[in-house]
């Protein structure tokens, strides 16, 4: 699964364009160890014909160089007009293949533009692994009967890989719990009455008091979590991304949450990953993909 996050970044221009280039797509992600979200692998434009089978690839240049007036033809004048250009061109060379192009009307612009769209672009490259991860994780189906176990017992599902299993001994605190091995994998849900405030130090003490209950003692590193407000099942959630500690176990690792309010009733959705002494990332966007499918009877 390591290839999975790996972009081929294309450019006549690596000198200029590989600072900015790794300032937006090589955040560390703690699992606890530093994993860049993306592994980047810089080439020249005269070495693309050796890449042209790989799923995802970043082309960035100017409206002045061969190979982009090659791959947009007569959009490079509409660049020309718009100063730079974001521009997504689906499967060109191989199946299944995503590329991205970034083209400014001179060198100058390069980098100011690429900042301007920092956003777009990281945004545009998740949602791809995701998409990756998604055929993946699903490639060989999902557990219909467990799907439909947690909609009639609890009111609500997810498309979940055969190897996950219920355990049910929490679920009179509205604690459900679900986990899968090699590697260890679990994900929870856990529901109350009424709402709560979308806060973040608020919510990692909330899951902090769940899985002292539920896990063992586990605990947040609350300096390693990243925040973000993003669309969710119905709407607008919280969504946690960090690392969790079991100083009693000696044992760690990273998680995701989900938190949002719904028909005034507070939803708390959560994975995490133990695998020691492995990289762990791409199982935690797996877990992410999977989280993702929640729905409600």
């Amino acid at each position: 699964m390591g290839i999975i996050r790996e972009i081929i970044v294309v450019s006549p221009h690596n000198n200029i364009i590989e600072p900015i280039t790794r300032q937006i797509l090589q955040q560390n992600i703690y699992t606890p160890q530093p994993e860049p979200e993306f592994v980047l692998r810089f080439e020249d434009t005269a070495r693309l014909r050796a890449f042209l089978n790989f799923h995802l690839m970043f082309i960035v240049g100017t409206t002045k160089d061969e190979v982009i007036q090659k791959l947009l033809g007569d959009r490079v004048n509409q660049v020309e007009k718009d100063t730079f250009k974001l521009i997504v061109i689906p499967e060109p060379w191989a199946k299944n293949q995503k590329v991205l192009v970034f083209v400014s009307k001179d060198e100058s612009l390069l980098v100011s533009g690429m900042a301007k769209y920092s956003k777009r672009i990281r945004h545009t490259f998740q949602q791809w692994i995701v998409e990756q991860m998604r055929k993946i994780t699903y490639e060989k189906g999902h557990n219909k009967q467990l799907k439909d176990l947690l909609l009639t017992r609890y009111g609500f599902g997810l498309d979940l890989p055969a190897s996950f299993r219920l355990v049910d001994k929490y679920e009179f605190d509205k604690f459900i719990y679900l986990v899968a091995h090699n590697p260890d994998r679990s994900i929870f849900c856990y529901y109350e009455a009424g709402t709560k405030p979308l806060a973040k130090d608020n919510l990692l003490s909330f899951r902090d008091s769940l899985t002292f209950q539920f896990y063992e003692g586990d605990s947040v590193v609350k300096n390693l979590t990243i925040v973000d407000t993003v669309q969710f099942f119905n709407g607008s959630a919280l969504k946690l991304k960090g690392v969790w500690q079991n100083q009693k176990l000696a044992a760690g690792g990273p998680f995701i949450s989900y938190c949002f309010n719904y028909q005034n009733r507070f939803y708390y959705i959560d994975g995490s990953v133990y695998n020691p002494g492995k990289y762990k990332l791409d199982n935690l966007n797996q877990v992410d993909v999977i989280l993702q499918t929640f729905e409600l009877k």
